[in-house]
């Protein structure tokens, strides 16, 4: 899957930076090609950049976690609500009963990770769970 995802990227930063700053490409692909100033095919271009950005974190995460959580389930089962408990109990389980040591520095690079999924399903904004009280 990761493959997938980094190979999607890469083909996605190629087709904006190689046909969306192209004026040929929107001369070819708007029904009227004066419909877009230069400044709205920037914009353009700028939000195709941060969907694709988004994807690629998105993407990652969701494939580490279901792994994760696959992982978890086939070695034990009943941990963390059958593998249904909040990320963050996943991984730190795993670590916990799976592998002989933890990696070095392991939670903290999840729960980075974790944290900035958070925020980009929050639009950019941040919530932490004992501030919304």
């Amino acid at each position: 899957m990761l493959a997938a995802v980094l190979g999607s990227t890469k083909f996605a930063l190629r087709f904006a930076n190689n046909y969306l700053l192209s004026e040929q490409w929107w001369t070819e692909n708007l029904e009227n090609p004066n419909s877009m100033n230069e400044r709205d095919k920037g914009i353009a271009w700028y939000n195709f950049i941060q969907f694709t950005k988004v994807g690629l974190v998105q993407l990652i995460f969701a494939g580490v976690e279901s792994t994760f959580r696959i992982f978890l389930r086939s070695t034990d089962p009943l941990a963390c609500s059958s593998g249904t408990a909040e990320f963050k109990s996943i991984y730190e389980s795993l670590f916990k009963s799976t592998l002989t040591s933890e990696p070095p520095g392991g939670v903290e690079l999840l729960d980075l990770f974790r944290l900035v999924r958070n925020t980009v399903h929050n639009n950019g904004v941040y919530f932490h769970r004992e501030r919304q009280r």
